[in-house]
């Protein structure tokens, strides 16, 4: 519109007010010099038009319009004379551009406090909320399907499917965690955050590219090595929920039920993206589905199915498989890109393995005096979870003597030694199973881009 006919429809306004036509003015205002006489007939709006109910519709976008504007001052002044969620969050964005991070912050929670709807993942940026960080009295939501398993045998398959949505989802408390809180592994940290975490948060750049926020990936190595840590790391980097589904939960003796669960978990995924779907352990389901149930192989191809996203839209959803035994995943995940990238989780290395053990022992009596570089460089081949459990072994004997005072009950470096010849770590036995199993599959074998990483071991 132009601004003779903008000026125009503000001199009947002010004639006549009317909130409809207010509402006009200011999605028909262009340029910089549209928005000066839209702002300025803002600011002479009268109190009692500004705090009546029915402008209150009008009201939260002119609030919007001088938040665009960059009118943080009129913005929070407007904002301010409702006690509504929506406007209360507009505000504490104005309150935010003028400084008062402190109180834009308090105000946003008490708002999603009374409407977790209103929930604004940018803003939340802005006011350093990390994902996973307590916004509102209740935990944030995590996908779990146990509570569904648990009440499913004491219910009609009719009663099961209308209660499905309500125990689908069940509470847990989590916390802000990013690749700063993963030991080692750096690498795959680097790789993930190049290919996975950046286009999530520099979306423009990469659509210049035709590259979307997005896609699939196999997380894959011995059990007990990080696998599940990168994953939440992942979304906790790219400021994305995580959703967590072990899927053996996801197989029902019933035709169809499987699928369907699959289905609410995506279309959940999809609902308020950013998202992190992640599905522990998935080789368990390609197992079962090669040892016979027809309902486990419809499971295998829906899955195939969703990621693919030819029906539905995954953009912003970020699927993360995790397996322990690569092999036995089902080929059909791998063909025509729908794992587009594989990263393959090795045992700790030396620094790390350091890191892991003066972590497992902080706090404990004589923990300053173990060496954790000698016990570091004596396990090599250790996960993250046997250094965790030698720890533990450690800690139990030094408490037995305490309580039994026959010693100390202080850590040693020489406690640590001698429990190290009784212990072996875990991820031997793993590497040896797989490279037999992956060394023999032929080259063209979509399975075969897994054996590579196992050379550099």
């Amino acid at each position: 519109m132009d601004q003779e006919t903008l000026q125009a429809l503000i001199k009947v306004y002010r004639t006549r007010a009317s909130g409809d036509l207010l509402s006009i003015i200011m999605d028909e205002a262009e340029g910089q010099e549209g928005q000066v006489a839209v702002l300025e007939l803002l600011r002479a709006l009268p109190q009692d038009t500004l705090t009546s109910e029915p402008f209150a519709a009008v009201r939260r976008k002119a609030c919007r319009f001088s938040l665009n504007a960059e009118d943080f001052d009129l913005a929070e002044t407007l904002a301010r004379c409702s006690d509504h969620p929506e406007e209360q969050a507009l505000r504490a964005r104005a309150l935010f551009a003028l400084n008062r991070e402190q109180e834009a912050q308090a105000l946003y929670r008490q708002a999603v406090q009374q409407d977790t709807t209103i929930r604004n993942r940018d803003l939340e940026r802005l006011l350093g909320i990390r994902p996973g960080s307590p916004i509102i009295a209740t935990p944030a939501k995590v996908i779990s399907l146990n509570t569904y398993s648990l009440r499913r045998e004491a219910k009609a398959e009719q009663e099961r499917r209308d209660v499905f949505s309500d125990v689908f989802l069940d509470d847990f408390d989590d916390v802000a965690f990013t690749f700063g809180d993963v030991a080692g592994l750096d690498d795959v940290k680097m790789e993930v955050r190049r290919r996975i975490v950046l286009p999530y948060l520099k979306p423009s750049i990469f659509e210049r590219y035709k590259q979307k926020a997005g896609g699939n990936i196999l997380l894959y190595g011995p059990p007990g090595c990080g696998k599940t840590l990168v994953a939440r790391a992942t979304a906790g980097e790219s400021d994305a929920r995580f959703l967590s589904v072990n899927p053996e939960d996801l197989i029902d003796k019933y035709p169809g039920e499987a699928e369907k669960r699959l289905r609410v978990l995506f279309d959940e995924a999809r609902s308020d993206t950013p998202a992190i779907l992640f599905f522990d352990e998935f080789d368990v389901v390609s197992q079962r589905a090669k040892s016979s149930r027809e309902s486990v192989s419809a499971l295998v191809s829906a899955f195939a199915s969703e990621i693919d996203g030819t029906q539905r839209n995954n953009s912003g959803v970020l699927v993360i498989v995790a397996s322990n035994a690569p092999w036995h995943l089902d080929r059909a995940l791998f063909r025509s890109m729908r794992m587009q990238s594989l990263f393959f989780v090795p045992p700790p290395d030396y620094e790390a393995r350091k890191k892991i053990l003066t972590k497992a022992i902080a706090g404990i009596p004589g923990a300053e005096t173990v060496s954790a570089d000698r016990i570091a460089r004596k396990t090599d081949g250790f996960s993250g979870a046997d250094l965790r459990a030698l720890a533990d072994l450690v800690s139990n004997a030094s408490l037995t003597k305490a309580l039994s005072g026959s010693g100390e009950g202080a850590l040693t470096t020489a406690a640590f030694e001698d429990a190290l010849r009784h212990f072996a770590p875990s991820t031997l036995p793993w590497l040896s199973q797989a490279r037999d199993e992956l060394k023999p599959l032929q080259r063209h074998d979509v399975l075969s881009r897994l054996f590579i990483p196992l050379g550099r071991i």
